[in-house]
């Protein structure tokens, strides 16, 4: 007999995987979730628990009738702040007051890609970025000449972030990955994580734009 582990979640009535109905396993079944209370943080907590980076839209299932209704319990209250790693570890209220009806099911829509933009309030430096899967690709640009620096760091100190450095020099391009130990030029990393996709140089905006993994073990 297979077992399900208490707060399973899984997705249903979708027409591909990363969509459906969204069901929570308890003691007593799958259980839909009622929208009362359901917003994108808990469509996000959902979405990671699963495997996807994040949760593209949240809404009434029933909607147009493409993710149908459930036919067991309905979990009425769910609260998370998004940064749960799993649906178990935010608040749920399993009592029921009869108020809520599958009419109103949630449902999700999960995306293994992001998009982002940075820009500096003076606009001398912008960054873009696109996740999707296991990449993620950078687009800087910033007003100079010569090389661009970016650097990823858990803390927002230099030392120990990874370090990307790129630009144009005697009329050929470079880009390297270097790790920082300290507040000084960065030494280059033995395991070269990136790849270049283009470099350009153009009144005075050097555009730095490459490719890396999200996880480079760094």
């Amino acid at each position: 007999e297979c077992i399900i582990p208490e707060y399973s979640v899984r997705l249903r009535d979708g027409s591909s995987d990363e969509r459906g109905r969204v069901e929570i396993f308890l003691s007593d079944g799958w259980q839909t979730i009622c929208s009362d209370t359901w917003d994108i943080n808990i469509a996000h907590v959902v979405c990671q628990q699963l495997g996807y980076l994040r949760a593209e839209e949240a809404y009434i299932g029933s909607t147009g009738g493409q993710f149908g209704s459930g036919s067991d319990s309905i979990i009425e209250s769910i609260q998370c702040n998004g940064k749960e790693a799993l649906i178990r570890d935010c608040s749920i209220d399993i009592t029921s007051s009869g108020t809520c009806s599958h009419s109103q099911d949630s449902a999700v829509i999960c995306t293994d890609s992001c998009r982002g933009n940075r820009v500096t309030s003076n606009s001398l430096y912008e960054m873009t970025y696109f996740v999707e899967g296991d990449a993620v690709d950078f687009t800087i640009t910033v007003e100079t000449t010569g090389w661009v620096g970016l650097g990823f760091s858990t803390d927002q100190l230099m030392p120990n972030s990874d370090v990307i450095i790129g630009g144009i020099d005697n009329n050929r391009t470079f880009i390297s990955d270097r790790y920082a130990t300290a507040r000084a030029i960065p030494p280059v990393d033995e395991q070269q994580d990136i790849e270049m996709t283009a470099i350009t140089t153009e009144n005075g905006i050097t555009t730095v734009q490459f490719r890396r993994q999200r996880d480079t073990g760094d």
